[in-house]
């Protein structure tokens, strides 16, 4: 003879509530997070099966908003794969026979590239919301240090607004910066006969007594390195 049993749901509330406060404490479970991106509608035209969809610098800030949250929770977060990588959802690139676009994404993943082998380091940003009542950051952030230098990568949220950003650097002499830039407006994108119009391009930062001055443009993502 078999017999069911079945917890009450208060019961399984509270082992998922105990687990959950468990390894939370003792950090000894990772969390993978399997597939993200972004997924809208087909392009017209093409298979509504094959899931292809344009990249614009709307999926380049999702991109870079989903990067600095796992480069901050990467003690936790020990793998994260974007969705897929060639022609299909939120892709990094797009291919057409033997053509090839390099996505606002694709450039993203550029802008980050160095956070890769890093150490994570506290970055802290004083943040506007983006819209009343809702807690949506105008401006996203992350920070590692790898072979004695700093990189800091940072997500203008706002299509409107451009923002000056004046950084202390606590524990670290910094003496210089550099810095480069993907920005555009929300819908610009890279096809097959503009293949450059959304591309990385240098951008300026100083560094003035340990204190790092950025203005940031509406709709920009930027990477900069901060030497000693």
């Amino acid at each position: 003879m078999c017999t069911k049993s079945r917890a009450r749901p208060s019961e399984t509330e509270d082992v998922s509530h105990q687990f959950i406060r468990m390894t939370r404490r003792e950090g000894n479970v990772a969390l993978i997070v399997d597939e993200w991106g972004t997924w809208f509608e087909v392009e017209k035209g093409s298979n509504p099966g094959f899931l292809y969809q344009q990249n614009t610098m709307r999926d380049a800030l999702v991109a870079a908003i989903s990067l600095n949250t796992f480069d901050r929770h990467s003690k936790r977060v020990k793998m994260a794969n974007i969705a897929q990588a060639v022609n299909v959802l939120q892709a990094i690139i797009l291919t057409e026979g033997a053509k090839l676009v390099k996505t606002p994404t694709y450039h993203v993943f550029d802008l980050y590239k160095e956070h890769q082998g890093g150490e994570c380091v506290y970055c802290y940003t004083q943040n506007e919301n983006l819209k009343d009542g809702k807690n949506v950051p105008m401006i996203s952030s992350s920070c590692t240090i790898k072979d004695g230098i700093m990189t800091l990568t940072l997500a203008n949220c706002s299509l409107t607004d451009e923002a000056h950003l004046e950084c202390d650097i606590f524990g670290y002499e910094a003496k210089k910066a550099t810095a480069r830039i993907l920005t555009q407006e929300v819908h610009a994108c890279n096809d097959f006969n503009h293949a450059e119009r959304v591309k990385i391009e240098e951008f300026h930062a100083t560094v003035d007594e340990g204190r790092l001055d950025i203005k940031l443009p509406s709709c920009s993502v930027v990477e900069v390195r901060i030497y000693q």
